[in-house]
């Protein structure tokens, strides 16, 4: 049975986060792309990544849109 929704709404939540060369490179760790790179690899990404951000300011801000969907069932 297929239900019906009625007052869709749609809501978005900009916002950012400031990360570490260290935070952000940890963070990457946790995506499935870079994980399934071989050790010697993912090593040399992740430590071109944190020279890059190092060499420039030591920071990175990382910008999200957090979406919220409402509705009713029908």
């Amino acid at each position: 049975e297929l239900v019906a929704f009625t007052d869709i709404t749609k809501h978005v939540f900009a916002w950012s986060h400031t990360y570490t060369s260290e935070q952000y490179v940890e963070n990457q760790r946790t995506h499935s792309d870079h994980r399934l790179l071989p050790d010697e690899r993912r090593n040399a990404l992740h430590g071109a990544i944190a020279e890059l951000i190092d060499a420039h300011g030591g920071t990175i801000d990382v910008y999200y849109d957090t979406l919220l969907f409402m509705a009713r069932r029908g």
